[in-house]
């Protein structure tokens, strides 16, 4: 931990928390409504994309320099030349070189361009260790980017379809979007024909009776009255209510479990240990 490169790297950690805490919090909330997740998504990922330049590297390396600084922690000369294991090993036998295996998530993000290499190798060109890490501090902003474009980016077009769902939208019951989500899920033999009567008359229903709608599942306790006048709109509207379930809520009951069990508990019962456990998750609502 007193290593200046360590103390470096938290703070490039802490920046990223900071950035993507907000979307988290959003993601996990009980009350999310995933329609109007996509202008957090956007913005996150611009400041994600942010992070990644020269000058957020320069104000993340003076942060950890002062911080290092003020704990005594020895900086070291980044613009000398950084040095590598030698490529020699013991009685002057050629060091053994074994490939790293690379995971398949990352398999489309690593080049094996050797540009530089033979340079480097002959000694005309050299690295610094400010160089080394702002390598590294790139690769790592790519490959967290690429992951966040493959959870979150590239799912804004059917975010975008939900807006049909949501009765706050002026998209609300929007026949082509609606055909759009359930284009998504064409094993699932939805009829646009009916798909698209069914809104219309589902939109004026649902608006006209002045009911309280705060989210998808309100409108389907609403047309579940009429199963079959309502039958395509009613499979749509379970298809997406399955899409912003987490697991966060049963994380924070394993993450009780070792506070609430302790050794004076050892020997509860089931039943005990599930209402003790209820009651320290949601202590907002025994509060209440």
């Amino acid at each position: 931990m007193e290593s200046f490169l360590v103390i470096f790297q938290l703070h490039y950690v802490e920046a990223i928390m900071r950035v993507t805490n907000s979307l988290s919090q959003h993601l996990q909330a009980v009350d999310l409504v995933i329609s109007r997740s996509r202008t957090l998504i956007q913005a996150t990922r611009s400041e994600l994309t942010d992070l990644r330049s020269d000058p957020s590297f320069v104000s993340l390396f003076e942060k950890a320099k002062e911080f290092a600084t003020e704990l005594e922690i020895e900086v070291p000369a980044v613009n000398e030349p950084a040095t590598r294991p030698s490529s020699v090993g013991q009685k002057g036998r050629p060091r053994r070189t074994t490939s790293k295996k690379i995971t398949k998530h990352l398999k489309q993000f690593v080049t094996n361009l050797t540009l530089g290499k033979n340079l480097f190798e002959s000694g005309n060109w050299t690295t610094t260790l400010a160089d080394e890490m702002k390598r590294e501090y790139f690769e790592t902003s790519d490959c967290l980017l690429a992951e966040f474009d493959r959870r979150l980016t590239d799912n804004l077009p059917v975010l975008s379809t939900l807006e049909a769902l949501d009765p706050s939208s002026t998209k609300f019951m929007d026949t082509e979007l609606l055909k759009h989500f359930s284009a998504l899920y064409g094993e699932l033999d939805i009829d646009d024909i009916l798909l698209e009567s069914q809104a219309g008359i589902a939109k004026r229903f649902l608006l006209d009776e002045e009911k309280k709608l705060e989210n998808f599942l309100d409108i389907v306790d609403h047309l579940q009255a009429l199963p079959v006048a309502y039958s395509e709109v009613i499979e749509v509207l379970r298809i997406a209510a399955t899409l912003p379930v987490t697991t966060a809520s049963n994380e924070h009951f394993f993450s009780s479990l070792e506070i609430v069990k302790n050794y004076l508990r050892s020997t509860t019962r089931d039943d005990r240990l599930s209402h003790l456990l209820l009651m320290f998750a949601e202590k907002d609502l025994v509060k209440i």
